[in-house]
Formats: structure tokens, C-alpha cells, sequence
């Protein structure tokens, strides 16, 4: 499967969804509301960012069609539909990286992948999906918090938290209204990038939990 690209602002526009995106019930009024991530194929999934608490919050809510994934790719592999784990990194990316970014990022990717290997074992948090109860996966690293439910007939949910809880969030479909977008019809270039204008928090240090790629040997 080629390789999903994203809707830049030299494409006319992005499809019709074709299939049911789903975002957080209810907003924050004092917070930053954005279309976080717009795939050029629309089959391949659509993110929310929501900035909150003076840019201290943070989450990222995405939904990716099962049929996107090609068999036996798990919706956790960096270059899976979506890009999930990749998105995550760049949220516990600090702003500020060492000369040795390239080695220090290198180490990062390959502790997450063994994080990722264990995901079996990761505790359950409670979500509300369209007013039913599930469970998803919920990972803590770095000071965040990456999360997964593959409990939905035809979707995979993600979601990817700073300075907010994963517990008993409540996703419903999102049509895109309330980006000022109508998801049943074509988005065009100009549409997204005024609905994409937002940016999740970004931390101004490493945290502990990533120290030892910084410093190997630090434990």
C-alpha cells in the first residue's frame, strides 16, 4: 500500500470522508480547536488537536478505517495509516534537542517499539464512543500518554494526551461543522488551512523517562 500523503496546500482539495470520524463531545471554550492531520486520501484517517489550559493540555484524537491497514500491519507500526507512534514522539520531542538528535531520536524509536511489543500488557482506560462503553489501551511514557481501541467495527480510535487524563473521555461523530468544514463533501486547500491552525504543547526539556538516550548509561 503506497504510502499515505497528507493534504498540502498545493492539492485542490480532499475527498469526502468515507467513513464516521469521531472527536470529543464537548470542547473547552477557552482552549485552540484544530483539523490536526487531513490525509490526502481520506480513506487513511483524519486527527483533532485540542490546546488547552494556556497551552499547559493537550490532546490529539484520531480515527483510521481498518480497511487502511494491509494485513497483518498493526495500527502501532511507524509507518501504519495514520501514524500514530510517530505523532507521539513528536509530542514528547522537546523543543530544544541535543546535537545528537538523530541518535537520541533513533534510541526513542526503538524503546517504543519494545513499548509497543507489550501492548497486551497495557492497563485499560474507559472511553465513551458514540454513548457506548469500551476500553482502550492506554500507554504512559515521557509525560504523555498514548491511547488505542480497535474495539469499533471498521475503525481503529487513537488518542495522545499531555496534562489531561485518559480516563472516561467521550468521543462522538464529528461531521466537521464545528471546524466550520462539512466532512460529507470535498475539503478544499483553503478550508484546511484555516481549520488546521493549532499546535499541540511541546515540553522545553527531556523528560526523566528519555534521560538514558541523552546520556547512555544514565538509568
Amino acid at each position: 500500500m503506497a504510502q499515505a500523503e497528507r493534504l498540502s496546500l498545493s492539492d485542490h482539495a480532499s475527498p469526502a470522508l468515507p467513513f464516521v470520524a469521531y472527536d470529543l463531545s464537548a470542547w473547552r471554550d477557552e482552549g485552540t480547536h484544530w483539523v490536526h492531520d487531513l490525509e490526502r486520501n481520506p480513506a487513511a484517517g483524519i486527527w483533532f488537536g485540542h490546546n488547552w489550559a494556556e497551552g499547559c493540555a493537550g490532546l490529539l484524537v484520531g480515527t483510521v478505517p481498518k480497511t487502511s491497514f494491509e494485513d497483518r500491519t498493526g495500527p502501532l507500526e511507524w509507518e501504519a495509516p495514520g501514524r500514530a507512534l510517530s505523532k507521539f514522539l513528536t509530542v514528547i520531542e522537546p523543543s530544544h534537542v541535543p546535537e545528537n538528535r538523530r541518535a537520541v531520536l533513533q534510541g526513542i524509536r526503538a524503546h517504543l517499539d519494545d513499548l509497543v511489543a507489550g501492548i497486551d500488557t497495557w492497563p485499560p482506560t474507559p472511553w465513551i464512543v458514540g454513548g457506548h462503553s469500551l476500553h482502550a489501551a492506554v500507554l504512559h511514557y515521557a509525560g504523555a500518554w498514548l491511547a488505542v481501541t480497535g474495539k469499533l467495527d471498521d475503525s481503529y480510535l487513537f488518542a495522545i494526551g499531555v496534562g489531561i487524563s485518559p480516563d472516561y473521555l467521550d468521543f462522538v461523530p464529528e461531521n466537521g461543522h464545528r471546524y466550520s468544514l462539512d466532512f460529507s463533501k470535498p475539503t478544499t486547500e483553503a478550508e484546511y488551512r484555516i481549520a488546521s491552525q493549532g499546535r499541540m504543547p511541546t515540553p522545553n526539556q527531556f523528560h526523566a523517562d528519555l534521560a538514558r538516550f541523552i546520556h547512555p548509561g544514565t538509568e
